[in-house]
């Protein structure tokens, strides 16, 4: 039974007769390819689909049949197609690390999607437990790749994303302050210290990382500038507090001047990691 996302074989590009079409896996996924690039998503999937289907072990089919699967997901919409692409490109990249288990391509397209599927969510246990996902999928680029910029940077995105929401609202929750004395433990900023100590200071750690790497990623300092101020809502002292509202201070005006120094320069907007 045909992929989901290379089913409709009456559309253009579909196969058809067999003198027409190409006889081989390397063929197939040769005219894959050059759909994928020209924005035939629909017609590549149906490409890769057959190459797979004559070599079921070929990986280099399978990636093509994910990404095309991935496009028709994100051009699709909320049909139920583009719902059933997803998951067809996430079965077919979980094929390809039960082939390669430390296949970096793969890692890195299920890390992106699992992101951007989970931003999506409007329901919060949906959304942190599709941020659980992306997150594993980024730590295991890492521990396969020490020097994985983009999934360090991910790794930042996720932080931030997990205790922005209006459950937290970091940047308002008060601190009361005693006379002489630690602020005042207060319920609301207790909770969440328990929940965003631990991913708040990971993403600082691995965003120190990137810009140690890429001193003009105005996007990782602009996060790493969140991420303390944030930071600064859970700690115990007025001192650890003040330094980290410094920090954040700091590391957003070094992504406003990154972006201004771009900006007067004429260079264009660098991608994200």
């Amino acid at each position: 039974m045909g992929s989901v996302c290379a089913q409709t074989a009456s559309q253009p590009g579909a196969p058809t007769a067999a003198a027409e079409a190409p006889s081989s896996t390397e063929d197939w996924t040769k005219k894959g390819q050059e759909q994928l690039k020209a924005g035939q998503f629909q017609e590549a999937s149906q490409s890769f689909e057959e190459a797979v289907r004559l070599d079921g072990n070929n990986i280099e089919a399978k990636l093509g049949l994910a990404s095309a699967c991935v496009k028709l997901w994100v051009t699709g919409g909320k049909s139920p197609l583009a719902e059933e692409s997803y998951f067809r490109a996430r079965n077919t990249l979980l094929a390809v690390l039960d082939q390669e288990p430390e296949n970096k391509k793969a890692l890195a397209s299920l890390a992106r999607i699992a992101l951007e599927r989970a931003t999506s969510l409007a329901d919060r246990k949906a959304l942190n437990e599709g941020l659980d996902e992306a997150r594993a999928w980024n730590l295991r680029l890492i521990a396969i790749d020490p020097g994985d910029v983009a999934a360090e940077y991910a790794l930042g995105v996720i932080a931030w994303t997990r205790c922005i929401g209006p459950e937290s609202q970091s940047h308002n929750l008060a601190i009361v302050k005693r006379s002489g004395a630690a602020p005042l433990a207060t319920q609301a900023r207790l909770n969440y210290q328990v929940a965003c100590r631990e991913p708040v200071e990971e993403g600082i750690r691995y965003l120190s990382k990137v810009v140690e790497a890429d001193k003009d990623s105005d996007a990782s300092m602009g996060y790493l500038g969140a991420l303390y101020k944030m930071k600064a809502s859970y700690e115990e002292s007025p001192e650890d507090a003040q330094r980290d509202r410094e920090l954040s201070n700091e590391w957003t005006a070094k992504a406003e001047a990154a972006k201004k120094s771009r900006a007067n320069s004429g260079s264009p907007t660098p991608q994200n990691p």
